[in-house]
C-alpha cells in the first residue's frame, strides 16, 4: 500500500487472507487444482500438435532441394527423423526458458525484440494470419533459428544470454543440423503448431518440466512405414508426408531426454 499499487495489494489479500485457505471455489486449493487441470489440458493438446510439427520439420528437410536428401534412402530418413526430434526439443526448450525467464526475455529488450523465439513466433504467426506462406526453397527462418541456437550454446553477455551446458545446442554433438537445413514453408507451419492452440498463444509457464518431457517422450512412439509411394508417420495421430517412398526407422539411441530441458546455466 505504501507504493500505492492497489491491484497488487488485492492479489496479495485474495491469496493470503485466512479465508483463502478454506474450501470454496475461490480458495487457494481450488485455484491450484484448476491451474493443474489447465496445464494438463494444454499439454495434451500440444502433444497432438507436436506429431504434426514433427511431420512438417521432416518434410521441410526433404523439400529443401539444395541439400539433395534422398527420400529413398532409409539411413537418410532415419537421420532426418532423429534430428527433427532434436530440433523440436530445442524449440520446446527455448519456449519454456523464455516463458520462465531462464532466457532474458524480460531482462533484455534487444534480445526480446530482435533475437528471441518470442519475436520470431509473433512474426511467423502474423504472416500466416495475413496469408503469407514462405517458400520451401528459402531458409530465412532456419538462419534465424540457427543463430539463436548458437547464441544459447556459447552465451552472449551483451544480450544477457548465459551459456547452457546440457549439450542440446552443441553443434559438435548434432552435426546433421549443422550440415543440412529445413525449408521455410514447413518450418513456418511447425513453429505455429508449437506456438498456438486454436489461435491462442501457449503460455509455457503453465507447463512443468515433466509435462515437456512427457510430450517429447511421446514422439518416440511414432514409427514410419512404406505405403504406396508415401512415407507415413503412424502413432496416436497419423500424419503423411508426400515425397518419395521409404521406410524410416525409429532411432535406436535417443538424442535427448527430459533432463536436457533443465540444463544448468553456467
Amino acid at each position: 500500500m505504501q507504493r500505492g499499487n492497489l491491484e497488487q495489494f488485492l492479489y496479495f489479500y485474495a491469496f493470503f487472507h485466512r479465508s483463502a485457505f478454506d474450501e470454496h471455489p475461490l480458495g487457494v486449493s481450488a485455484i491450484l487444482k484448476e491451474s493443474i487441470d489447465y496445464a494438463q489440458g494444454v499439454g495434451e493438446s500440444l502433444k497432438k500438435q507436436i506429431y504434426n510439427a514433427l511431420r512438417h520439420v521432416a518434410q521441410g528437410s526433404l523439400d529443401y532441394a539444395p541439400d539433395v536428401l534422398s527420400p529413398h534412402d532409409p539411413a537418410i530418413l532415419k537421420d532426418i527423423y532423429d534430428n527433427s526430434l532434436i530440433l523440436l526439443y530445442r524449440l520446446l526448450f527455448i519456449l519454456y526458458a523464455e516463458a520462465r525467464d531462464l532466457l532474458p526475455l524480460s531482462e533484455s529488450k534487444l534480445y526480446r525484440e530482435h533475437y528471441s523465439l518470442y519475436a520470431l513466433n509473433h512474426r511467423i504467426t502474423g504472416e500466416l494470419d495475413a496469408g503469407v506462406e514462405l517458400l520451401s526453397s528459402s531458409v530465412t527462418l532456419w538462419s534465424s533459428f540457427k543463430q539463436l541456437f548458437d547464441y544459447i550454446n556459447i552465451g552472449v553477455p551483451p544480450l544477457k544470454i548465459a551459456t547452457f551446458n546440457g549439450g542440446l545446442f552443441d553443434p559438435q554433438k548434432h552435426p546433421f543440423l549443422e550440415q543440412y537445413k529445413v525449408g521455410d514453408a514447413q518450418l513456418q507451419q511447425a513453429m505455429d503448431l508449437l506456438a498456438r492452440i486454436d489461435g491462442q498463444f501457449i503460455d509455457y509457464r503453465d507447463l512443468s518440466i515433466r509435462d515437456l518431457g512427457t510430450i517429447y517422450e511421446a514422439c518416440w512412439n511414432i514409427t514410419w512405414r512404406r505405403q504406396k509411394g508415401k512415407h507415413r508417420t503412424v502413432g496416436p495421430s497419423t500424419c503423411s508426408t508426400t515425397k518419395g517412398s521409404a521406410k524410416p526407422r525409429a532411432a535406436t539411441t535417443r538424442p535427448a531426454t527430459s533432463s536436457n530441458i533443465s540444463s544448468n546455466k553456467r
